[in-house]
């Protein structure tokens, strides 16, 4: 502004001010005094703010994992603000992931968000996607199975995180075993009862994690005769005369 004896001081809108909070600062300069007017965005620490550039802008988090965020102000004359920080928050999606005031963010549920920050009638905002975290929990189903010697049978494996979003149920990229006493495992979690009778553990490992099913292989051959009542031992040889 500008002023001197007898004179008056004026006030620009876009001036920064460390008078409280008001809409209109009664400033006294000389012996005689004027009324400036401010703008609606002027805080009480005497500054007006126009912007707030946020970072990170964009940012990949995993589900369990944090993000900071930081938060530059700038006044009407695009100044760096030193003295304010703004609030964050996020609305409507708090199941997706969640933000402290001061602006850590802690992902939880697969997913985007936009993440807000704001001060005094200022804000801008941050667009977030929340991914699978690390593996937990790796699930095979079915956990039991029968099937007949020469027979096959399917077993699906799916890998989860603490949160239980599906990091994924691509059988390739799981690593297959089996005990093998009774058939073998394919590297898609094909079982074939192809050894002799008996029972195999199944496993399907991912990233360190793994979980088991049994299946039980039944042995071939006549376990009946309609017409003697003979009943003859499964993997037995049955005699047949001429």
């Amino acid at each position: 502004g500008s002023g001197g004896k007898g004179g008056s001081i004026t006030i620009q809108s876009d001036e920064l001010f460390s008078s409280p909070i008001s809409s209109n600062v009664l400033v006294s300069g000389g012996t005689g005094s004027s009324t400036g007017s401010i703008g609606s965005k002027e805080v009480s620490d005497g500054y007006a703010l126009s912007r707030i550039i946020l970072t990170p802008a964009t940012a990949s988090v995993k589900s369990g994992k944090t993000q900071a965020f930081s938060a530059t102000l700038y006044d009407i004359r695009d100044r760096p603000v030193l003295d304010a920080t703004p609030t964050y928050g996020i609305n409507y999606t708090q199941s997706v992931a969640t933000v402290t005031p001061s602006g850590v963010l802690t992902g939880a549920k697969t997913g985007s968000v936009t993440v807000t920050a704001f001060a005094k009638g200022v804000s801008t905002t941050a667009s977030i996607l929340v991914t699978a975290g690390d593996v937990a929990t790796v699930t095979i189903v079915p956990k039991t199975a029968e099937i007949n010697y020469g027979e096959t049978t399917a077993f699906d494996s799916t890998a989860s995180d603490a949160a239980g979003n599906l990091i994924t149920s691509d059988n390739k990229a799981f690593s297959w075993s089996s005990t093998g006493v009774a058939g073998t495992v394919s590297a898609q979690g094909l079982y074939s009862g192809s050894i002799k009778a008996g029972t195999d553990t199944i496993t399907a490992s991912y990233n360190g994690v793994s979980d088991t099913a049994t299946v039980t292989v039944k042995g071939i051959g006549v376990t009946s005769d309609s017409i003697t009542g003979i009943t003859f031992d499964s993997m037995q040889p049955v005699l047949a005369f001429a």
